[in-house]
């Protein structure tokens, strides 16, 4: 109770403040970015400098580093501290790009010639998000309309193929009209590079020999820690392979445990075969061409704390496995293939230019 009304104070104050802004006019030129995955925005930030766009954006402090020689380019803290800067940025902007849930557009009164386009931080979904997910209190009108209030303020929706818009259409109440089949922007840089040159590369500079074997499991509620695999009995089962491990960012790995350095691209560039549990990075990873395995040690607790859909329902139960020892034999056994390449219909090296040409039409309008 104490969290959703501190959240109805912000919402007030998001009022409030954007009443200091109302009679400041929209700027063509004019881009706010909204970015807590830097990999899903950074495509869309250097195709807007390329168009001449004056571009915003509002992320965590590591992410400076990656926009400071930038032309064109300003950037500032997204915190709630900071909500003041944002809502004066947001208020001229003639579109504006996010990337998750960002509650303060449950407030936000966009002006006529505005337009919120997001563009989601994965490739596809096997778990439930949005007014699906278990997590979300369904007893409380309120909080479902705080939520709704976001999804409502969004106006378009990036996809890269039927299935994902279909998740939308599930999970947020998006109508067919609001999509843009342009695909995923953060996608590109995988079509645009040699992928087994990489490979190559990254196992010579982490003095690998074998197979590469990468465990990248997903979020858990309620600060839970990912479990963590027996690296020594991994190796010992599969001598041909060496083990990799990142957790998820949002939760806290055990102090013990050495995470690979590699960034999650790079992990699934030099990988052999994904591990994973629910993530959608098996679908990413199907892009080029790398097959995942599902270790599901949790999946009824799962289910009912979060919850699945019914496209890790249609994996096929010998991609599951369950405990450690299973694991390892269904690796052994190989024969292991992409699930999830359909996903990609609209994926091409062409998707942030088609994004370009559509935002170039918008500030037309």
């Amino acid at each position: 109770m104490m969290r959703l009304i501190i959240k109805e104070f912000y919402l007030i104050a998001v009022s409030l403040i954007q009443l200091l802004f109302q009679g400041r006019t929209v700027q063509n030129k004019d881009i706010v970015i909204m970015m807590t995955f830097k990999e899903d925005l950074l495509p869309v930030i250097d195709g807007l400098v390329s168009h001449g766009y004056e571009v915003t954006v509002f992320t965590q402090q590591k992410n400076f580093k990656f926009l400071e020689h930038k032309d064109c380019v300003t950037y500032d803290m997204l915190s709630q501290r900071n909500l003041y800067r944002q809502l004066k940025a947001l208020s001229t902007a003639k579109v504006i790009f996010i990337d998750t849930y960002y509650h303060l557009f449950g407030a936000f009164k966009k002006k006529p010639n505005q337009t919120i386009i997001q563009t989601w931080h994965a490739a596809g979904a096997l778990k439930n998000f949005g007014l699906e997910d278990h997590a979300l209190n369904k007893q409380s009108a309120k909080s479902i309309a705080q939520y709704q209030a976001v999804y409502d303020a969004t106006d378009k929706y990036l996809v890269g193929c039927s299935q994902m818009a279909y998740c939308f259409k599930q999970s947020f109440g998006v109508r067919e009209e609001q999509l843009l089949n342009f695909g995923i922007p953060r996608l590109t840089h995988y079509l645009k590079s040699d992928i087994s040159e990489q490979q190559r590369r990254l196992k010579q500079q982490l003095d690998i020999k074998g197979k590469v074997a990468v465990y990248l499991p997903t979020y858990r509620e309620a600060g839970e820690m990912n479990k963590v695999l027996n690296h020594q009995a991994f190796e010992q089962a599969l001598p041909e392979f060496t083990l990799l491990c990142k957790y998820h960012p949002a939760v806290k790995a055990p102090s013990m445990i050495q995470q690979a350095a590699l960034s999650t691209t790079e992990l699934l560039m030099i990988a052999d075969v994904i591990i994973t549990d629910y993530s959608s990075l098996a679908i990413e990873a199907s892009l080029i061409g790398k097959p995942a395995i599902f270790y599901v040690y949790d999946v009824q607790d799962y289910k009912c704390m979060r919850g699945l859909n019914q496209f890790f329902d249609e994996i096929p139960n010998d991609y599951k496995v369950y405990t450690e020892a299973d694991l390892h034999q269904r690796i052994a056994q190989g024969k292991l293939v992409p699930l999830f390449e359909d996903w990609h219909t609209y994926n091409t090296q062409e998707s942030v230019h088609q994004l370009m040409n559509y935002v170039n039409k918008l500030v037309k309008i």
